[in-house]
């Protein structure tokens, strides 16, 4: 994870985490987590479809606090970037 403290000084870190998220050919993807919380916590199935944007992927979330998020595939990896005033990202590896 990555939650920059305000001075551009952060850096992803790793986690234990069992939280997983799995995307299919037809545009749906289904999490044991909730996917647009920047959580690593495994609390719950979540569902939903994910479009084909500029940046990458989006996500439409249900949440008072995030709206859209945005996907991006980076060396190998799955980027999740959240909408907060400093940069806060999820980094997820292929399994």
């Amino acid at each position: 994870m990555l939650a920059d403290p305000g001075d551009g000084s952060g850096e992803f870190m790793p986690v234990t985490s069992s939280k997983t998220v799995e995307f299919m050919a037809d545009g749906s993807f289904t999490s044991n987590g909730n996917i647009c919380a920047f959580s690593t916590l495994n609390d719950g199935n979540s569902e939903g479809s994910y479009l084909t944007t500029d940046e990458g992927y989006s996500v439409e979330c249900e949440s008072p606090f995030v709206s859209t998020l945005i996907l991006q595939l980076k060396d190998g990896a799955l980027i999740l970037s959240f909408p907060c005033i400093e940069p806060c990202q999820q980094k997820y590896k292929r399994m």
